[in-house]
């Protein structure tokens, strides 16, 4: 038995030819196995590059999920693998992968990918463990990140199609697998994968809102409700308008000028999240709920990170970032990111908010649930926090990270609630005036 690894591509990037021979590199530590370069450019008569000890295929239809499921008829072993054209695979991640499979201790895996730290941008991104799959515990995920699955080809769904320009067809595969009673098994060992991410902010902004249309693709027309964002027209108002209580202020990290950085991504993250998510919202439920121009609204974006604090963190290395836990158990008075009013203008300008806020029977179907399980997560949580600050010694945030995913808590996955917990909102919500 042997391992099959399946790459999707356009081949216009310019990390393919690197990616590729990684794979290559990987794939021939387990005899036998291949690696299947899926092209899906536009343009098939286009050039292909040279990309030694890979066979490649072309797919006739555009789009991830159409790929990978080309990969699947054409891979010759039951054991497919699944990476991206922007990944540099370490020498061993084929056979970790593949071993629990081919033992037949797992139908599925699921393996994180750290980011290439360039500057402060994919910094954040690799900081906040945005391409760990999420975990139900410290041994399976909830579903895999397109970019390190591995699944048994006999065992496995089609990947489903969604709607242009959105992710979430790996999401939604991976729930069809445990719907089907196929648990997935999370592969944390270390070296981890690296995504090369452009240190730029469309590596944000474009990013999230694709993850946004996606995650209402999942929610409204497939019915997967835990993808749904309870209270969103709400959310996104109070983004708007510069009243949203608890930001992620980072108040772990040490040094005034990343966390003020950190603190203005993660709120462009939130906000390009909520418009990809209630622009695809809108075409689900046929109606408009927000109008975007995007053109505007990247080029509202690029103003704003022009004007954050680089000059201070010039020079910085990024692969080691100053943290402190203690800061969570001193007293200070909460402090929003200074670009916050700057970017809910860019949002009311660009991307305005087409109906009233409040309660929506549709949108929000999920949001009792939400709530239960937000109470639920809270007090876990909370509970492992109060542990952390009482003991002898004041873990670290790595440390800490790890113990509340084991607990199926994604902290730092783009999570706030042990901040929140320990530095409280930064106002009282108050009643906005009629």
């Amino acid at each position: 038995m042997s391992a099959s690894i399946v790459i999707p591509t356009t081949l216009r990037r310019p990390t393919v030819s690197r990616c590729i021979a990684s794979a290559v590199s990987a794939a021939s530590r387990i005899e036998g196995a291949e690696v299947l370069v899926v092209a899906n450019d536009e343009d098939p008569d286009g050039a292909t590059p040279e990309l030694p000890g890979a066979r490649v295929i072309h797919s006739p239809r555009p789009g991830l999920a159409a790929a990978r499921n080309l990969g699947f008829r054409e891979a010759r072993h039951d054991v497919v693998l699944f990476t991206d054209d922007d990944c540099l695979l370490p020498p061993d991640w084929c056979g970790r992968l593949a071993d629990p499979m081919l033992a037949g201790e797992a139908a599925a895996v699921a393996a994180p990918l750290h980011v290439r730290r360039d500057g402060p941008i994919t910094a954040f991104i690799d900081y906040q463990r945005i391409f760990y799959p999420p975990p139900v515990d410290s041994t399976t995920v909830g579903f895999p990140l397109g970019a390190g699955t591995g699944v048994r080809r006999a065992l496995a769904p089609d990947f489903v199609e969604g709607p242009a320009n959105t992710a979430g067809e790996d999401a939604d595969f991976g729930c069809a697998l445990v719907d089907a009673g196929h648990s997935i098994l999370y592969v944390p060992d270390k070296p981890l994968a690296t995504h090369l991410i452009p240190e730029e902010i469309e590596s944000i902004s474009r990013r999230f809102i694709w993850y946004g249309r996606g995650n209402a693709w999942l929610s409204l027309t497939k019915g997967r409700l835990q993808f749904s964002v309870p209270d969103v027209t709400s959310m996104y108002a109070a983004i708007s308008r510069n009243e949203l209580s608890t930001p992620r202020r980072f108040e772990e990290i040490d040094d005034d000028a990343i966390r003020e950085l950190f603190a203005a991504y993660d709120l462009i993250l939130l906000a390009t999240y909520l418009v990809g998510f209630l622009e695809e919202a809108g075409r689900a439920l046929g109606r408009e709920i927000i109008r975007p121009d995007h053109d505007a609204l990247d080029e509202g974006w690029r103003e704003i990170d022009l004007r954050l604090p680089h000059d201070a963190v010039r020079g910085r290395d990024w692969t080691r970032l100053p943290t402190d836990l203690g800061r969570w158990t001193t007293a200070r008075e909460g402090k929003e990111p200074d670009a916050a009013r700057a970017i809910g203008e860019n949002l009311a300008r660009h991307a305005g908010l087409l109906e009233r806020t409040g309660p929506d029977a549709r949108l929000d179907a999920w949001a009792d649930g939400a709530a239960r399980q937000g109470e639920a997560t809270w007090a876990r949580s909370n509970a492992i926090w109060q542990e952390a600050r009482t003991a002898e010694r004041l873990v670290d945030v790595d440390e800490l990270a790890d113990r509340l995913r084991a607990a199926g808590i994604g902290f730092r996955e783009g999570g706030q609630m042990i901040e929140t917990i320990s530095q409280g909102p930064l106002r009282p919500a108050a009643p906005r005036a009629a």
